[in-house]
């Protein structure tokens, strides 16, 4: 969905309903060797490592914890070995259009490589990620609300002026 349409807020609520484990992680639009922010930031939330020794290692590199090199397929392998350890679990990434061709790659296989784990990817994003990977399952676009549907939500309470401001915002 565009700017500000509602997509955190949306995803906050129903994942409000959800009996489950929420980690989170976002895609940054600035910034030099940032490409696994988001994963950094849900591997901190977990607080654990996978057990495979060798998933272990490349996940310590990838936080800063050791100078062994790894490839991005060892860390992408790493990642879906995490998750699958700690789930159940939802996984939100939020404004992955910002986010690099290698983290999206790695958002790809762990959807793909990881099908039969109870996990919940969650990626929101900007229209223009679809123009990016038009081949992703599981699109859904947040359009505006009609302003009849606007108004009612609004209610009759809120004054004239305010009622106007917050219809354009939304």
């Amino acid at each position: 969905g565009d700017p500000g349409i509602g997509k955190s807020r949306l995803a906050a609520e129903a994942l409000g309903l959800i009996d489950a484990r929420v980690v989170r992680g976002r895609c940054l639009p600035y910034g030099e060797g940032i490409t696994y922010w988001p994963v950094v930031e849900v591997v901190k939330q977990l607080e654990a490592l996978p057990s495979d020794p060798v998933a272990e290692a490349a996940m310590r590199a990838l936080l800063g914890e050791s100078n062994v090199g790894t490839s991005g397929d060892e860390i992408a392998w790493a990642f879906r070995k995490l998750l699958e350890e700690q789930a159940p679990l939802v996984v939100v990434f939020d404004d992955i259009q910002w986010g690099e061709e290698t983290f999206l790659d790695l958002v790809e296989s762990t959807a793909l490589l990881s099908a039969g784990a109870p996990l919940l990817l969650l990626c929101m994003a900007r229209p223009d990620l679809v123009e990016r990977r038009p081949g992703w399952p599981g699109t859904l676009r947040l359009e505006p609300l009609p302003p009849e549907q606007a108004d009612a939500l609004i209610g009759d309470a809120v004054p004239g002026e305010l009622r106007a401001r917050i219809d354009h915002a939304a």
